[in-house]
């Protein structure tokens, strides 16, 4: 009777901790909501607001309520950007922040595939009115970086602003990307006096790792992959555009095969888009994209082209079936001229090979089937297939 009641007394014990703990974290979110809320944003104060969420997240003190925490972080961006935005330290420690939320996002096996999309798409807002509050203390030609601290997953954002008469003449170049003043030509855009562009890099951390990979593409992506979001802004909203020509040439650095290619298969490089059109069936493809192969087999980018700007861009290695001997037809010599490809028409024979990849469309199984690999797909079962 003494043991059972002792075991009684420390399970009893434990279940109190863990109501302790719960409702300790409830009174931390609670108060950082409503630090949130009378927050008056200067350099100091939104430095200090981003080290307080990181510091929390990392020592669990806001427990698992991280949709309050990225409630707490939206307020104090939206008084940021009206405010007079955010400098380069407070910018870096409030996207620190918001990689912490995403980090801890990304390893909460609880979460739906339509959780982990809604809260996906929150992370990408706040990253987005974050670059838009460095933009608002940035002057016209100007550029600047922040990146959130860490060493081997990270997010980077690079923002460009120009005047608007400047922008359509000359177009945007910001570090791997540069956008065609054409892209930049519309009454939307020629109503405001500035245009701008945000260059957003999850360096080794996919923030789409909730894809479905029968789908599309998605299986090619892996989980850790680097993935780039390219947005063009007219008074801090984001336009995008479609059929582009000239295309937005971006420099992508190249993700990692996944596995080894099945016989008869070779791994290249290419390009990839996410297309967004339908929120719990989102698909990698290579539709509005084309590319330039790497010089060298080791490369570690690939130069793309779009000609749809706004989106989500990566780098990756497809399966592509290996040439076939032809049979030999004679036994008499020949004597054969080579002619030197232009890039315009290398790009135009990855403009076909993108046609014929994204031909299967986005249906169960993707292409996947056209490569012969549904098999292989069905088998793994796991969100970021290996072959």
């Amino acid at each position: 009777m003494l043991r059972t009641s002792s075991a009684a007394s420390v399970t009893l014990s434990q279940a109190n901790s863990t109501v302790d703990a719960a409702a300790v974290s409830q009174k931390m979110v609670e108060a950082l909501s409503l630090a949130a809320d009378v927050l008056e944003p200067s350099e100091e104060s939104l430095t200090s607001f981003g080290t307080v969420v990181s510091h929390g997240l990392k020592s669990e003190l806001f427990g698992n309520d991280i949709p309050g925490v990225s409630s707490a972080l939206d307020v104090v961006l939206d008084a940021s950007l009206s405010f007079e935005g955010a400098n380069q330290p407070a910018g870096t420690s409030l996207l620190t922040a918001v990689a912490d939320v995403s980090d801890r996002l990304a390893v909460d096996g609880s979460l739906s595939a339509v959780s982990h999309a809604a809260y996906a798409s929150k992370l990408q807002v706040l990253v987005s009115k974050l670059g838009s509050a460095v933009l608002l203390q940035l002057p016209d030609g100007g550029a600047v970086q922040i990146s959130s601290r860490g060493l081997g997953q990270r997010v980077e954002i690079l923002v460009l602003k120009e005047a608007t008469s400047t922008a359509t003449e000359l177009g945007l170049s910001s570090g791997d990307v540069q956008v065609p003043g054409s892209a930049l030509v519309g009454r939307r855009l020629a109503e405001c006096n500035s245009v701008a562009t945000q260059t957003t890099s999850y360096v080794n951390s996919n923030p789409f790792t909730y894809l479905d990979s029968s789908l599309g593409l998605n299986a090619f992506v892996n989980l850790g992959a680097t993935v780039t979001t390219l947005e063009i802004k007219k008074c801090l909203s984001v336009v995008t555009k479609s059929a582009l020509d000239p295309p937005i040439a971006l420099r992508l650095p190249l993700n990692p095969s996944i596995g080894s290619p099945p016989e008869g298969f070779t791994f290249e490089p290419a390009c990839v888009r996410l297309d967004k059109q339908q929120a719990t069936q989102q698909v990698w493809t290579t539709a509005a994209m084309t590319w330039l192969l790497p010089a060298v087999y080791a490369a570690t980018s690939i130069e793309c082209y779009a000609t749809a700007a706004g989106g989500v861009y990566a780098g990756v290695f497809l399966p592509t079936p290996l040439p076939t001997e032809p049979a030999p037809t004679s036994t008499s010599s020949s004597t054969t001229y080579t002619t030197p490809v232009s890039g315009s028409a290398r790009r135009r024979q990855r403009q076909r090979r993108s046609a014929r990849l994204d031909h299967c469309g986005a249906g169960p199984g993707g292409c996947l089937h056209s490569f012969g690999l549904s098999g292989a797909t069905q088998r793994s079962g796991q969100t970021s297939q290996r072959l």
